[in-house]
């Protein structure tokens, strides 16, 4: 994660962005736009960088002024520590037990038959059967889907920024924070079987346009362009009807508005404790409605973009 095109698929709890392009940098090195936002009190301050947890080597070196900020931090903070085994294991656990069906249940028992036809045409066009799916519960079906379609373009979480830091954090003795709760960030998409339902079928419609809007994506965050980032993320979409546009609100809480409210808190915290954090959260949560950058700063916290 995750609905307007790719708020959907850009929540994948275990690897909540996505990003790529071609193994050509897309926009020049010396561009001095980033994503990357410090935020200070009276004495102290973190570094924010809104990140793309899948991509290519071609996002690779990073920038001077992000290396550079991550060096002088003496923690990293991600949404969730991966890298601890404990953690990545609650995740698989907590997914499997939320989203695993009844015995006696089956996907097709609950999809319309459109869907359920849809999905079984587009996995068969990826070479698998319907029957991989057919014991999950909707909402981890458009995960899964999600995940595969993105690793499919040839994007990976193994390139993508949450992955390099954490690997920098380890070579340089940086602490890792999980700055969430597997629990917090699965319960965000564990919806309700009608929920579920809508989620899968928006996912479904997404993916027929993944890999462009994956490009596209990928140059607006190259350049540090938060208008452009932000209109790919939500495109004004006038065919809803009142349903769908009720269960996309719902969806959006969720997944941002009350998980944003959570992080700012954890990182209110941070900076009561006057230590050196680097925090990497999806971009999205920086950037969308009710943001977290705008919340720091409407509660008082010193911002600057860099």
């Amino acid at each position: 994660m995750f609905m307007k095109i790719t708020r959907k698929i850009f929540f994948l709890f275990l690897c909540l962005l996505y990003c790529g392009c071609s193994n050509t940098s897309l926009v020049p090195k010396e561009s001095k736009k980033h994503f990357l936002w410090k935020v200070s009190d009276s004495d102290s301050y973190v570094w924010i960088l809104g990140s793309i947890h899948m991509a290519d080597s071609s996002f690779y070196p990073l920038d001077p002024v992000i290396t550079n900020a991550f060096k002088e931090s003496e923690s990293l903070v991600l949404e969730i520590d991966l890298s601890d085994d404990s953690i990545k294991n609650e995740s698989v656990s907590l997914s499997m037990d939320l989203g695993v069906l009844p015995t006696g249940q089956l996907l097709q028992d609950i999809l319309p038959d459109t869907t359920f036809s849809q999905l079984d045409s587009l996995v068969r066009s990826w070479g698998l059967s319907i029957d991989l799916f057919n014991n999950f519960k909707p909402w981890m079906v458009a995960m899964q889907i999600s995940a595969i379609a993105i690793e499919r373009t040839g994007f990976s979480s193994e390139w993508g920024i949450e992955s390099f830091l954490m690997d920098q954090a380890v070579l340089l003795g940086k602490g890792i924070i999980s700055l969430e709760s597997p629990a917090t960030q699965i319960n965000a998409i564990a919806n309700s079987d009608s929920l579920g339902v809508f989620y899968l079928e928006e996912t479904l419609k997404e993916i027929t346009q993944i890999k462009n809007l994956l490009f596209q994506i990928a140059i607006a965050w190259q350049e540090g362009n938060a208008p452009k980032l932000r209109s790919l993320l939500n495109p004004e979409d006038k065919t809803r009807n009142k349903n769908e546009k009720e269960m996309e609100a719902i969806l959006n809480k969720k997944i941002y508005t009350d998980r944003n409210k959570g992080m700012v808190n954890q990182i209110e915290q941070f900076l009561r404790n006057n230590k050196k954090y680097f925090i990497a959260v999806g971009v999205a949560h920086l950037i969308d409605d009710d943001n977290v950058i705008h919340s720091l700063e409407k509660n008082g916290f010193k911002v600057e973009s860099y």
